[in-house]
C-alpha cells in the first residue's frame, strides 16, 4: 500500500515546516489530492491515522480535498473533465491530451502553534 509511504511523507513535510517556524504542535493540515493521482482516498485516510501517532500531528485535523481531473486535448484544445488517463476528447475523439489538474498530491496549508 503506497498510501502509507505518502502519509509518512505528509507527516515529514508538515513537521519540517512547523519546526522551521518554531512550532511544537500541528493543529490542522489541508491536502489536495487529485482523482487521477493513483491514491485510494480511504486507504490514505487510514494510513494517516497510523502515520500521525506520536508525531506533531497526533490529534490534528486532516482535511483531504479531492480535485477533479481536467485535461486539454492536444488536437482541438478543448478542456474537458476526465475520469481515466486514456479517455477520448468529447469534441474530436482524440486520445492525446494533457492532464491540467487532478494528478497532484499537495499540502495546501498547515496550522500549528
Amino acid at each position: 500500500m503506497h498510501e502509507f509511504s505518502i502519509a509518512l511523507n505528509i507527516v515529514e513535510i508538515a513537521e519540517e515546516s512547523a519546526k522551521k517556524e518554531n512550532c511544537r504542535k500541528i493543529i490542522s493540515v489541508k491536502l489536495e489530492v487529485g482523482t487521477l493521482s493513483g491514491i485510494v482516498f480511504e486507504a490514505l485516510e487510514t494510513a494517516l491515522e497510523f502515520a500521525v501517532k506520536k508525531t506533531m500531528l497526533d490529534g490534528a485535523q486532516i482535511e483531504i480535498m479531492k480535485t477533479d481531473a481536467e485535461a486539454e486535448c492536444e488536437n482541438c484544445r478543448r478542456r474537458f473533465p476526465v475520469n481515466a488517463h486514456f479517455e477520448a476528447c468529447p469534441s474530436c475523439n482524440n486520445y492525446k491530451h494533457r492532464l491540467l489538474r487532478g494528478g497532484e498530491i499537495k499540502v495546501i496549508s498547515i496550522e500549528a502553534e
